[in-house]
């Protein structure tokens, strides 16, 4: 019947009150433990460092420390200077060249997803960086070289456009490239 239906519902429902009260008890019984655990860790590293440091040798008889200078042939010092100005000038141009690196292939990455999912809604007059450029001509498949100057690849997409007006106008992906008025 519906009642016995019922009945077995609510008997269902606090069963299942005491097993999750039953699990937060546990979790935080566990958390606990862990945390126990994590400070008796730190606590130990910590007095093996010590009983480390205490095994060591000291030294008492005071500073090991050479006093004395060296001398350089001019010639020599020359010679380091130059080396080392060398090697400072070749590291940054390594760091420029790894940031340039870096910073194409986010905006390859970006040209690429922008490519495949971007809606044109502005002409293609308001597209002024390379990068809009080089997704507009992605987009449309035509093959774009990196090295290509803006002016060429405005070119390459106009002449693209007008050769292909009647099928672009009616993709809403690029028909807000033909038109007139900027947003």
């Amino acid at each position: 019947s519906t009642e016995e239906l019922i009945n077995e519902v609510y008997a269902l429902r606090r069963q299942v009150v005491t097993l999750t009260e039953a699990l937060r008890s546990q979790t935080a019984l566990t958390t606990a433990a862990n945390s126990h655990c994590t400070i008796r860790g730190r606590v130990n590293g910590e007095l093996r460092t010590r009983l480390e440091n205490s095994r060591k040798k000291t030294n008492r008889g005071g500073s090991t420390k050479v006093k004395g200078r060296f001398l350089t042939h001019p010639e020599l010092m020359a010679a380091h200077k130059k080396e080392y100005e060398e090697h400072v000038t070749k590291k940054a141009t390594e760091e420029k060249r790894i940031q340039k690196d870096h910073r194409s292939e986010e905006m390859e990455a970006h040209i690429r997803c922008d490519g495949v999912s971007k809606t044109f809604e502005l002409p293609l007059s308001s597209y002024k960086r390379k990068d809009e450029l080089c997704t507009i001509a992605r987009a449309l498949g035509l093959a774009e070289d990196g090295k290509m100057t803006v002016i060429s690849l405005t070119a390459s997409i106009r002449a693209h456009l007008t050769e292909n007006e009647l099928i672009l106008q009616k993709d809403p992906c690029f028909s807000g490239l033909f038109s007139n008025k900027r947003r």
